[in-house]
């Protein structure tokens, strides 16, 4: 009985430890993606704030990061600092309308399946679910359609 728990733990903590970025993680955006000193040095203030469950002034960090600096990696991972904060301030509509941006303007496959896992999970915990079979339902198809047009 002891070993069948243990199995369960170890099951049900695997895919959060998968998920955990390693020690000598680099988040990559792709080829060509820009690194600014200031833009990083606003998102450490940014994730010092969010520490301290200051989220408004974290907000306008990250908003101001995503203003000055849209094509800088911490501009993608600002857009999704605010979607939590957005959740964390009980503002489900603004993190759905943030996350239905990043999902039309990125490129990404990573940025396009952490949008609709988000946004899923947020139509579920409001009882939207027609809206999230809706949306389900258009991503197959789209992604269906860009496939063959690959081939």
């Amino acid at each position: 009985m002891r070993k069948i728990y243990l199995l369960t733990i170890f099951i049900t903590l695997l895919p959060l430890s998968a998920a955990q970025p390693q020690s000598g993680f680099q988040f990559q955006v792709g080829q060509g993606s820009k690194r600014s000193a200031k833009a990083a040095q606003l998102y450490q203030q940014a994730q010092s704030a969010m520490r301290s469950r200051r989220l408004q002034i974290a907000q306008k960090i990250f908003e101001r990061i995503i203003k000055e600096y849209p094509e800088d990696v911490y501009a993608v991972l600002s857009q999704r600092m605010l979607v939590d904060i957005f959740r964390d301030l009980n503002q489900p509509e603004k993190a759905l309308e943030l996350l239905k941006q990043i999902h039309d303007d990125s490129n990404f496959p990573d940025n396009k399946n952490f949008a609709r896992k988000q946004m899923l999970e947020i139509l579920y915990k409001l009882n939207r679910f027609r809206e999230g079979i809706e949306l389900l339902e258009k991503w197959r198809k789209n992604d269906k359609n860009n496939r063959r047009r690959s081939w």
